[in-house]
């Protein structure tokens, strides 16, 4: 085993990274402070960062993911009926394919959550709440669906149109933007749910 130099055992102890391992340095004079960024940001996020967020998170939704898991299978059965015809331009078949869409949105979304990016998680999560509005309007409007085929038909309309039904996508859509549009601020704020996981748990996104 050779031995380490001098200059080799300081940078060790004062963790910075070799030369060929440095992308960018920053130094912040008022601070006294250096930041280093390696080339191995992505890589590490991925491999390492993001399996230890996603353990913390597992750890916290357990009984929340497993009841989501449980529902989510029975609707994508009672969706496996009409997927299948894909010719069909009728209400139940738009929808079902609609909220196949959105299913998938909504796993996406919980994934994107689950590996610590809680704001990525709410511009999913609206994606899910304006489609399952747009389903609605569907079967609510009679001019929606030929609308929809004919790609006249807005999302934010639908939305609009949901008011009036006092359903659930309601709710969300609105929940959502009291939890996540104070989120601009880059700041935490108390109406946001997922600044919530991480001032309760500080250590989610440090695992």
């Amino acid at each position: 085993m050779t031995k380490k130099s001098h200059a080799r055992n300081k940078r060790d102890l004062q963790g910075i990274p070799k030369f060929e391992e440095i992308a960018h340095i920053e130094i912040d004079y008022e601070r006294k402070q250096s930041i280093i960024i390696k080339k191995d940001l992505l890589v590490n996020q991925i491999k390492r960062e993001g399996p230890k967020i996603a353990r913390s998170f597992d750890k916290l939704t357990k009984k929340e993911i497993a009841e989501c898991s449980r529902i989510l299978a029975n609707v994508q059965g009672m969706l496996m009926r009409h997927l299948p015809h894909i010719d069909d331009t009728g209400s139940k078949a738009t929808c079902a394919r609609l909220l196949s869409s959105a299913t998938g949105s909504y796993i996406a979304s919980i994934e994107v959550a689950r590996h610590g990016y809680p704001r990525q998680y709410g511009t999913l999560a609206r994606m899910v709440v304006e489609t399952l509005a747009t389903t609605i309007a569907l079967v609510t409007n009679s001019t929606a669906l030929k609308d929809f085929h004919d790609g006249k038909l807005k999302s934010t309309k639908c939305v609009t149109w949901t008011k009036k039904t006092g359903s659930v996508a309601n709710f969300l859509f609105f929940r959502l933007l009291a939890d996540f549009a104070t989120c601009s601020s880059n700041k935490l704020t108390a109406g946001c749910i997922g600044c919530q996981l991480i001032s309760r748990e500080p250590n989610i996104l440090k695992a």
